[in-house]
């Protein structure tokens, strides 16, 4: 990028702006094709959103949700296994959820330490791994006095 002698000179915003929207490809997980198909006869629109809504992150998050277990919670997380339509009762968990990133998921669900109780939905089965003050600690084993905060 050449340099200006004006750094706030219309030229020199212009090439910058330039420089930083010079992206070839805005649909990089081809969301569009969620919603459009070109084909010979023409182009025709489909509206597939659940496939949209996998694949659009406005912010890349590499992280997975954990209900942990209370007394309180226990009602919910049982009617997860059967609700048809679990959003309302995930909601209502919300405030029980927390997050960790992918690597520590992995550890977590290796180990057996959380379980499945829904599709893609994750519970903590070892309530020893977390403390209401300090949070999840999820570096039990030979690093047992680091916490992590959640």
């Amino acid at each position: 990028m050449n340099t200006n002698k004006e750094i706030i000179s219309i030229e020199a915003i212009t090439k910058y702006f330039n420089h930083i929207y010079d992206v070839n490809n805005l649909d990089k997980e081809n969301i569009l094709s969620c919603f459009v198909t070109n084909k010979l006869e023409g182009c025709f629109m489909q509206y597939n959103f659940d496939d949209a809504a996998h694949k659009f992150q406005l912010i890349e998050n590499d992280q997975k949700a954990i209900i942990i277990q209370f007394e309180e919670n226990l009602n919910d997380i049982k009617q997860l296994k059967y609700s048809e339509y679990p959003a309302k009762i995930l909601n209502k968990l919300q405030k029980d959820t927390v997050m960790v990133y992918r690597y520590e998921f992995e550890k977590l669900y290796n180990d057996r330490k959380i379980i499945e109780i829904a599709d893609g939905v994750f519970s903590l089965a070892d309530g020893e791994l977390y403390n209401k003050k300090t949070g999840l600690n999820v570096f039990y084993g030979e690093y047992d006095d680091r916490i992590y905060i959640a």
